[in-house]
Parts: structure tokens; C-alpha cells; sequence
């Protein structure tokens, strides 16, 4: 029986080519859409193509379709098609004239049915707001490698888009594109960075040093990211897919109602109904038909090839239409025709008990108020909404010196005192670094040299005496005496006497050779002089690395801040809940140090082992909250709410204690949010839809936009607010 009454559809899958080309690179995805209109992605791919080369784009996309096919069922072709492009490319809803005959070319090549593209940026735009779950107010820029896209976005609608050309000075190009939304009183303080350009990390470093707030209209300097390279194409595909509709197949127990008894085919539409869609979409889209697109003739410029290979792809155009809250998109409208059907007819016979006129009368109406109170009841606790009211904030910069005393319990606002509380420890540690001094050592040269007395007198050379050749010098190992010289006939013989010497210095370039000529120190070489008979030796020298002063310096710094980090990172560890503590309060003193090598001494590395004894006051953050919240309040423009939770604090000099007190430099960052009386707000709503809601709250109430989105809602009345206030949740939201 069940299976007389329930008739199973066979579930609906259509997969479809997603392309983003750009001026450099072509970005796809395969995706699918299933009968309950749910999306699925499954895989994506690009390739980069040369710009001025339009035959690397079509192997480009060539490429990236044969990467994609392997996701692609057996027996399903990969060839509807849809397509995103920057501005550039497009001219009052389509695509110029020298873009679209390129569009032809890869779509003839390729083998592809066009169904039509979307707008680059707002198709990002509705991305973001699908992916993050609020309607978006940013500033999209996208980068390709000649051109770039701005385009501003408030509350997901669209201020203003301008494509510009890019050159070497981006930030500059930036500054003038924004100059575009002068009449915008408040740039939005989020920009996002997109596209195919390579350098957008060195872009974003560059707009990151900028002083923004000074050369634009931002409140805030702006918060500045890059968008997933997948991004686009990503959202070329969520864009398109709430343009393309499947149509409905009939299960086999269906029973076929076919009007115009046109056969089915395979995908639930008729073959001829889905080649004449596809000639209507082609024609729409403008790339050929029976009538060329106006100024443009791409048939004439094709090559008998091209012809050929393009007799069976239909043209394509794209219609104007403007999504509402959507990226604009050029889709064509036309939608298979559906198959009649109808369900068998089914019979019940239910047998009620016999009632008398009046009481059946009464239970019909018991019935009806019991239906009544159901619906009642689910109308009032069932639907829940969220209205969220956008407001501009202001920001406060606020700098004070305040005091955190040791000997203090208790706040004092006026004299802007909060109680603290010292904490001592002591943390040791060690550290080693490779040491950067160097030293020569060796041995000193030796040998034996004989020394001549000239004169007639005896000489007694002490020992120590220095003897020299050339720049090397050597000393006398002990005491010598040299007789005086002697008369002969006809000549004089000299006294003389051998003793041994020592080089002055190390090194090799002592070791002299035989023969070799010595002077005696602070003697006349025409009285004294000297000379070896046999190659002095001995005489080494080799580098070693030893412990400079700035190699001990440097490791006790090294070490000394390791262990200050150490000491702050413990106090913080041991504080108690809602204790904080005071940036630049921490102070240490080196208790202990324990070098293994001193200055001079042999070692390829020094280790230091030390001791540091630690300081730090701590404070209570509810006391600074409290403090902080007499401080901004007292400074805040009248109908401004302090936001104790968006307020940024820092310490920027810690001055010298006096006493028990420890006194510092407070900057304060405060965010102030306008004051808006909302009083029963939701009592006067409800029952609303959310246009209406929103342009009501809009003229009561100074904010700057408001957005509605209902979470629950009761079949009966699926656009509207709920009936019962307390299931309306209104917050308040900073643009």
C-alpha cells in the first residue's frame, strides 16, 4: 500500500564549468547543484597564460578542464559553462566586443556551452557575505598584473566599482582610486586584497606602513588581508548557482501528463526544448547568431577551422539584470519547460461513530478551537528573529599617569591610585654562545750563533743581550765573553766565542737559515757582529680561538634577558585569578655568574651559568576597569557609551617609585558607541516583515544602517517578525 502512495524521485545532479579568467591566469572549478538546490564544489585548478597571448589562454583553460575531469562521473560531459570576469571586460551588462570574439574562440575550441558570466567583485562580495554570515562593508581590491578592480561595498550594496591601471608606486594608485569615494563619509576599515597578481604580500606589507588614516576618510586605520587564492572562482560559482534552476525528473511510477507530448529526455527536459533553451541563451549572450552582434562580425574574422568548429555551438549573450542584495549576474532567463504530471487518484473510507446533529456540531467547533490554540501557540513561542542595529563608533586616545600602590586596599579615582602587589622570585639558568676571539701561539726558533770582537779589548755580553738580522730578534740563553782580537803578520785575527740564542717571537720565519749575518743590540756592527753556522729550528705558529671581552659581554646579555622573560612568564603563571601584571614593573639583579673559560683562555665556546632575582607589581583588572571607566567617562562626548570591551590599554614609561607607590605613563584607546534609546523597540515590530522593520527603525533611531534576519518562522507567516517580543533579539553591532 505504502508503495502505491509514495512515488521516489531519483535524485537530480547537473555538473557545470566554472571559469574566472583574468588578463594572466585562468581559475576553474567543477561544481554541482542537486534537485533541493543544495551546491556542492569538488574540485578546482588554474594555470597562468602569457597576457598578450591569447593562444596560452586556451591551453591554459585546456589545462585546467583536463585537471577537473577526472572528478566528473563516467558518462557526464563537462560543458555547461559559466564565466567571471573583472569590469574591464564588461560594458553595460556585456562583454566588449574584442573580449567576446576571445570568449567565442575558447568556448568553439573547447567544446563548451556558455550559459553566461558574473561581475568578479560583487560575486566576492556575495561570497563573503554567503561564507560569513553577514551582508558585507569592506573595500574589495583586486590585482591582476596590469590592472586592478576597487569596489566599496556597505551592508552588501554596492557604493561604487573603478578599474584603473596599475603602476610601479601601488600605494599611491590606491590613495588616488580612493580619492573616487570622497563623498563617502566613512571608509569602511576592512580591505581585502584578491586576485592573480604575484606580489600581493609585498602590496600588502606596503599598504600596511601607510598612514591611511591621515590620507583617507577611515575612522580606524583599516584592517588589511588577502583573500584564499581560490577565492574567485569560488565565488563565481556560488554567484551563478542562484542563477541556474534543474529542472524536475520523473520518477518511473509517475504518471506522464505531457502536454504538448514532447518526448523526455534523460535530464527531464525535452530535447527539443533544451536545444532551443540553449540557442536562446546562446543568442542572449551575443557571441553569434542569425543576427551578429551589432559592430561586431566574429564570423568574417574566423578562419574556415574556426567556422567549422563553431557550427555547433550556440551563441550566447547576456540580459540585463540587477540581483537584489545578489552579485550582479547575466544569466539567461529562460528555464526548461517542466513535464506535466499528476498523482493516481486515492480513495478513503473512514467510518465515524453516529453522533446526534448538535453534538457533532460541538466537536466540529471543539475541534476548530483546539486547531486555533495549536497554531496560536506555535506562532508565539516558535519564530525567533535577530535585528542587529549598525552604529559608527568614535574612537578616544586618552593619556594619564597613574599609580599603583603597594599600601593600597582600595581605588582612588581622584587621585587615580589603584592597589598593587609586589612579587619576588628568583630563576636561574644557563647559556652558551662560540667565541669570536683569536690568538696565534707557537714555539720560538733556536740555534747557535758565534760572536766576533773586533776591537782590542776583551767583551762580555750578558745574558739577554739582544742580537738582530733583518727585523727578527733573538737574546743571548746565557753570559758569553769574547777575547779581544789579535795581532799577525800582516792581518788581525778576531776573538770570537759561540753561544746559543732564542727568538723574541714565535713563528717559522725565525728559523733562519746558515750564514745568516747578526748585529749586537746598541754595538757597532764595525766592532761586534755575528754569524751561524747551521739552520736555527724549532721556530711554530698556529691560530686559536679564545674568550674575547665582548664574547663575555654579549653572552650576559643573551642570558640576562632570557631569564628576565623567564622570571615574567612565572610571575604571570603564579597569578591569581583577575590579577594582572604591570607592564614594564618587572625588574631583576644578577644574584650569581659562572663563566667556564676566562678572557684569553683556549675554547671554541663559553658557557655562563646564572642566578637573577626578580621584581614585579601586580594589579586587580577590575580595579583598573573601574579606574578606566571614570577616566573615559569623564572625557566622553555627551551621547557616547564607554565600550569597556573594545578599549585597548598600554603602558608606555614606567616612571621612578616614590615610596610604597609606583608610578606609570597610561594610554588609553578607548571606543565610544552613540547612545541610541531603542525603549520597547520590540514590542513595536513585531508581526513585521523585515523590509518594513528596517526602514521603521531606520527613520526613528540615528544609526547608520540595520540589518534583520529571521531564524524560525511559521509556515503561515514565514516573512514576518515574530508575534512575541522576547523571541525579537536586537544587538547593537560597530560598522
Amino acid at each position: 500500500m505504502l508503495e502505491g502512495l509514495l512515488h521516489h524521485k531519483k535524485e537530480i545532479k547537473q555538473y557545470f564549468l566554472a571559469l574566472a579568467i583574468t588578463e594572466d591566469r585562468i581559475d576553474g572549478a567543477l561544481w554541482e547543484k542537486d534537485g533541493q538546490g543544495k551546491v556542492n564544489i569538488a574540485a578546482t585548478a588554474s594555470e597562468n597564460y602569457t597576457a598578450s597571448d591569447w593562444e596560452t589562454a586556451i591551453i591554459a583553460a585546456d589545462k585546467v578542464i583536463s585537471s577537473l575531469e577526472p572528478n566528473v562521473p563516467e558518462g557526464v560531459d563537462l560543458q555547461k559553462s559559466v564565466f567571471g570576469f573583472f569590469p574591464e571586460w564588461v560594458s553595460e551588462d556585456k562583454i566588449k566586443s574584442e573580449y567576446l570574439k576571445k570568449i567565442k574562440q575558447l568556448t568553439s575550441r573547447l567544446s563548451l556551452t556558455p550559459l553566461g558570466f558574473v561581475d568578479i567583485p560583487q560575486a566576492v562580495s556575495m561570497y563573503l557575505g554567503s561564507s560569513e554570515g553577514s551582508s558585507q562593508t569592506v573595500i574589495l581590491i583586486g590585482f591582476e598584473s596590469k590592472h586592478y578592480t576597487m569596489s566599496l561595498f556597505k551592508i552588501g550594496k554596492l557604493i561604487g566599482s573603478y578599474a584603473f591601471n596599475r603602476s610601479e608606486n601601488i600605494v599611491s594608485d590606491i590613495e588616488k582610486a580612493l580619492n573616487k569615494f570622497a563623498d563617502v563619509e566613512v571608509l569602511p576599515s576592512r580591505m581585502l586584497l584578491y586576485g592573480t597578481a604575484v606580489d600581493l604580500e609585498k602590496i600588502k606589507a606596503d599598504l600596511l606602513n601607510y598612514p591611511w588614516q591621515t590620507k583617507a576618510n577611515f575612522l580606524h586605520f583599516p584592517k588589511i588581508e588577502i583573500l584564499p587564492n581560490d577565492t574567485v572562482v569560488k565565488a563565481v560559482v556560488i554567484a551563478s548557482s542562484t542563477e541556474i534552476a534543474l529542472p524536475v525528473e520523473k520518477s518511473e511510477d509517475m504518471v506522464e501528463s505531457v502536454a504538448d507530448n514532447t518526448a523526455v529526455s534523460a535530464s527531464g527536459v525535452s530535447d527539443q526544448g533544451e536545444s532551443q533553451e540553449v540557442a536562446d541563451i546562446a543568442q542572449d549572450l551575443g557571441f553569434v547568431g542569425e543576427e551578429p552582434v551589432k559592430d561586431l562580425n566574429i564570423e568574417n574574422e574566423m578562419t574556415e577551422v574556426e567556422k567549422q568548429q563553431n557550427a555547433n555551438i550556440a551563441p550566447v549573450t547576456i540580459p540585463e539584470n540587477k540581483l537584489s542584495g545578489k552579485a550582479r549576474s547575466s544569466f539567461a532567463g529562460q528555464i526548461p519547460s517542466m513535464p506535466k504530471f499528476s498523482f493516481p487518484k486515492l480513495t478513503f473510507t473512514i467510518k465515524l461513530p453516529a453522533f446526534r446533529k448538535s453534538g457533532l456540531i460541538v466537536l466540529i467547533i471543539g475541534l476548530l478551537i483546539l486547531m486555533a490554540g495549536g497554531v496560536y501557540a506555535f506562532n508565539w513561542f516558535y519564530p525567533q528573529a535577530n535585528v542587529k542595529l549598525l552604529v559608527t563608533p568614535k574612537s578616544l586616545l586618552i593619556n594619564e599617569d597613574v599609580a599603583l600602590d603597594t599600601a593600597s586596599s582600595t581605588v582612588d579615582v581622584d587621585k587615580k591610585i589603584i592597589p598593587g602587589s609586589e612579587v619576588k622570585l628568583e630563576v636561574t639558568g644557563t647559556d652558551k654562545i662560540i667565541t669570536t676571539g683569536k690568538k696565534t701561539v707557537g714555539d720560538k726558533a733556536r740555534g747557535e750563533v758565534t760572536i766576533y770582537n773586533k776591537t782590542v779589548n776583551p767583551k762580555t755580553l750578558k745574558k739577554g743581550t739582544q742580537i738582530q738580522t733583518g727585523n727578527l730578534k733573538f737574546t743571548l740563553d746565557e753570559d758569553v765573553s769574547i777575547a779581544s782580537a789579535s795581532e799577525n803578520v800582516g792581518s788581525l785575527n778576531y776573538g770570537s766565542n759561540k753561544i746559543a740564542v732564542t727568538a723574541t717571537d714565535i713563528g717559522t720565519s725565525s728559523n733562519v737559515g746558515s750564514g745568516t749575518e747578526f748585529s749586537v743590540a746598541d754595538l757597532p756592527t764595525g766592532y761586534y757582529s755575528g754569524r751561524n753556522e747551521k739552520v736555527f729550528t724549532g721556530g711554530t705558529s698556529r691560530e686559536i680561538s679564545v674568550v674575547a671581552r665582548d664574547d663575555q659581554k654579549k653572552l650576559r646579555e643573551q642570558l640576562l634577558q632570557k631569564l628576565q622573560q623567564q622570571a615574567g612568564d612565572e610571575v604571570k603563571s603564579k597569578l591569581e585569578n583577575g590579577k594582572k601584571l604591570l607592564d614594564g614593573s618587572l625588574t631583576t639583579q644578577i644574584a650569581k655568574e659562572t663563566y667556564n673559560k676566562e678572557i684569553g683562555e683556549e675554547t671554541d665556546s663559553l658557557s655562563l651559568d646564572m642566578s637573577v632575582g626578580a621584581t614585579a607589581l601586580t594589579y586587580s583588572q577590575n580595579d583598573l576597569d573601574e579606574l578606566l571607566s571614570k577616566i573615559v567617562s569623564a572625557q566622553s562626548p555627551v551621547n557616547y557609551d564607554y565600550q569597556k570591551e573594545k578599549t585597548k590599554v598600554s603602558v608606555t614609561e614606567t616612571l621612578k617609585p616614590e615610596g610604597s607607590k609606583q608610578m606609570f605613563k597610561l594610554q588609553i584607546e578607548a571606543t565610544l558607541a552613540p547612545k541610541v534609546e531603542i525603549g520597547d523597540l520590540a514590542n513595536t515590530i513585531t508581526d513585521k516583515n523585515c523590509q518594513d522593520a528596517i526602514s521603521f527603525i531606520k527613520n526613528k533611531f540615528n544609526i547608520a544602517g540595520a540589518e534583520c534576519s529571521i531564524n524560525r518562522s511559521f509556515f503561515l507567516f514565514k516573512d514576518k517578525l515574530p508575534t512575541n517580543p522576547k523571541n525579537i533579539q536586537i544587538e547593537f553591532s560597530n560598522l
